[in-house]
């Protein structure tokens, strides 16, 4: 062993720990205790959020278009958003929504 230093094998030692028991605890706290559901009439609020009551939520890794978006087709201008709002609209226009 080398003069002044010391070689600790086998053991994570006291900052380790230190570090393993910050990580729990912010992971911990970081969990939601309780997973809240929203049931109800929704509306379609653009193409991939909407609302049930005044609760916002957005779809699960849906990126579609905003509402007043423009995109071109056939080299013509084309309100791509207001139809993604709108077919987002006709899905939940079919009745309860259930979101947690």
């Amino acid at each position: 062993m080398e003069q002044g230093r010391n070689i600790v094998q086998g053991s994570i030692g006291i900052g380790g720990l230190k570090v393993l028991a910050a990580v729990i605890i912010g992971l911990s706290l970081s969990l939601p205790v309780e997973a809240q559901t929203y049931v109800g009439k929704a509306r379609a609020v653009d193409g991939d959020s909407l609302e049930i009551g005044s609760t916002r939520f957005r779809l699960f890794e849906i990126d579609a278009v905003e509402k007043h978006q423009t995109c071109e087709r056939d080299r013509q201008a084309w309100s791509c958003g207001a139809d993604a709002s709108s077919a987002l609209a006709a899905l939940v226009e079919r009745g309860s929504v259930n979101c947690t």
